[in-house]
């Protein structure tokens, strides 16, 4: 049986998310697919990310 590690959990939700946004023929923005990089490399968390994206699409919506 083969063991599911962390990293390779992260991977496929990763992947997974760039094709549901490819499957409704839409385009992460580069701040995204930086961020997305950045997690599957190990480098920042989820939850980080998810916290700069609010940051910054609140800011957005409220200018």
């Amino acid at each position: 049986m083969r063991e599911i590690t962390r990293r390779s959990a992260a991977e496929k939700s990763l992947d997974n998310v760039l094709a549901s946004l490819k499957f409704e023929m839409l385009q992460p923005s580069p701040e995204t697919e930086a961020g997305l990089r950045k997690c599957q490399e190990g480098e920042e968390s989820t939850a980080n990310l998810l916290a700069n994206l609010q940051k910054h699409y609140e800011q957005v919506r409220r200018g």
